[in-house]
């Protein structure tokens, strides 16, 4: 019967076994001699060699030959440097990897990224898809391999862009009918509807459908034209073709045109102050509307909502229609709202003379917000909008406010890595505030957050950097799991630099 391979095990630990059982045949030990009589009946321990040695190490463990076991203990370590090579964009070392450990190429389309993804189609869209691409397919990557993940999976032209689409086709990669429509290819999506007409609605990434993503108001017409469901919703951000649609000005008139059901968020990015009646006067509630509030959440998922990434977390109406532009929505918005959306709207527009003014007539009315109400404040720290939180104190929010996950607004900027709103609030939130959720510090959450939010405009080492000069504890527990905080930073080797560099272990 063979042993399992201790779960830490490394080659050099391998090897280092290797010579202590050749000098053990050497010695004719009973449990050398054993091994021997087990696993190679014709050995002569006194003759053995290194490499006879090395082959009963192996058989013990299930392994036929030294290289098979070798292989099998540096996968888990050679994976990780394959990994790390795609995401830096290392093509000389990703391709000197695939071309010296051949046992890498059989993992070459395992879901080793995020979302399940294969480094195929995470490469897809790297800033140096070129070079990393034909490597990849060299050595056995699927060029129409898709992600795994739950709600539906993702293709390597979906997201592909610039030069990377004309290597992806040049590479084998075949188009789809959401990969056609996201990309505006108009007469490759007439022939695949052709082809197979029930397409049109048929779910890709996410779960969106190919109306979800049209590139153009000429896709979405003959989306329409095709029988697509204009009121067909996500798997993941459970959101309509009119919500995924909603930064297209022109593909909102056309599925509006076609009878799509608007949101007032819908109103206020086309400042169209009839369409906004027509939504107040289905719902009055609608001006007090919040994303990451009913309705606008998911039910059946953990995605969020997809206006969290189209329009932020936490913004109202009246927010959107002012950074939109949208004054006419704005000022209807306003008539129709409680005096703490006009002063929302205010300090995101950065209208400190107007914040002033809404205080001189309500000179309580930051101190006085309900919880909900003062959410807006972690919620602009989220976004990065520094200038909208310091109006927000100014006008006497509290500062603890709480929002996503019971994080304040210094927690908040963290997870998205917001490093000019964190810097303003190491001034008026203290630096070991816990989060009530996950008992985390800020910290932790630049932490987690470089991992698993990953915001592409964030700074996460220097988020985690500005916190450690402040005064952050890098040997302080990061949640109230226990977990150390070099393990919240995941893979996130250039977070966890900076965390040993002031003490963390």
């Amino acid at each position: 019967m063979s042993e399992t391979i201790p779960a830490r095990a490394d080659v050099r630990q391998l090897r280092i076994q290797a010579k202590e059982l050749l000098r053990a045949l050497h010695e004719l030990a009973p449990e050398a001699l054993e091994l021997a009589r087990l696993h190679d009946p014709t050995l002569v321990p006194a003759n053995a060699r290194l490499n006879d040695a090395q082959r009963l190490v192996a058989r013990k463990h299930g392994y036929e030959s030294w290289p098979k076991l070798v292989d099998e203990v540096e996968l888990p370590i050679l994976k990780e440097r394959f990994r790390l090579a795609v995401e830096a964009g290392d093509e000389a070392g990703l391709s000197r990897l695939l071309r010296s450990k051949p046992s890498l190429r059989r993992i070459v389309n395992e879901p080793l990224f995020s979302f399940d993804a294969p480094a195929f189609v995470r490469a897809s869209h790297h800033s140096n898809a070129d070079k990393l691409l034909p490597i990849l397919a060299k050595y056995g990557a699927d060029p129409n391999g898709r992600s795994g993940w739950w709600a539906g999976g993702f293709g390597a032209l979906d997201h592909a862009h610039g030069n990377a689409v004309e290597t992806l086709l040049h590479l084998g990669t075949r188009w789809d009918v959401w990969s056609a429509a996201a990309h505006g290819k108009l007469e490759i999506l007439r022939e695949l509807l052709d082809a197979d007409p029930a397409l049109v609605n048929a779910p890709g990434g996410d779960g969106h459908r190919p109306l979800h993503v049209a590139a153009n108001a000429e896709i979405a017409g003959f989306l329409i034209e095709r029988g697509a469901d204009l009121e067909q919703r996500d798997v993941d951000h459970e959101g309509t073709p009119i919500q995924y649609q909603v930064g297209n000005p022109d593909i909102l008139r056309v599925l509006l045109k076609h009878g799509a059901k608007p949101d007032v968020y819908t109103a206020a990015v086309l400042n169209d102050v009839e369409l906004l009646k027509r939504v107040l006067a289905e719902d009055p509630n609608a001006a007090m509307a919040r994303i990451g509030k009913a309705p606008f959440i998911t039910t059946k998922s953990d995605g969020g909502h997809i206006y969290l990434y189209k329009l932020g977390g936490g913004r109202t109406p009246q927010e959107v229609a002012a950074t939109s532009g949208s004054f006419d929505v704005l000022e209807e918005l306003t008539r129709v709202s409680p005096p703490s959306r006009r002063l929302l709207a205010a300090a995101v527009l950065g209208d400190e003379e107007e914040v002033r003014a809404i205080l001189k007539e309500h000179p309580a009315i930051g101190s006085e917000m309900s919880k909900e109400e003062a959410s807006i404040l972690p919620d602009a720290a989220q976004n990065g909008q520094t200038e909208t939180v310091r109006l927000l104190l100014l006008a006497k929010v509290d500062p603890l406010s709480t929002g996503m996950d019971t994080g304040t607004a210094l927690h908040t900027a963290c997870w998205f890595g917001q490093l000019e709103t964190v810097r303003f609030l190491l001034g008026h939130i203290p630096i070991e505030t816990r989060d009530e959720k996950h008992g985390s510090t800020p910290l932790g959450w630049a932490a987690h957050g470089a991992m698993w939010c990953r915001n592409s405009k964030g700074d996460y080492p220097a988020v985690v950097e500005a916190l450690l000069k402040a005064g952050a504890d890098p040997t302080a527990p990061a949640n109230k799991g226990g977990t150390p905080i070099l393990d919240q930073a995941g893979n996130r080797e250039d977070v966890k630099d900076i965390l040993r560099r002031y003490g963390a272990s």
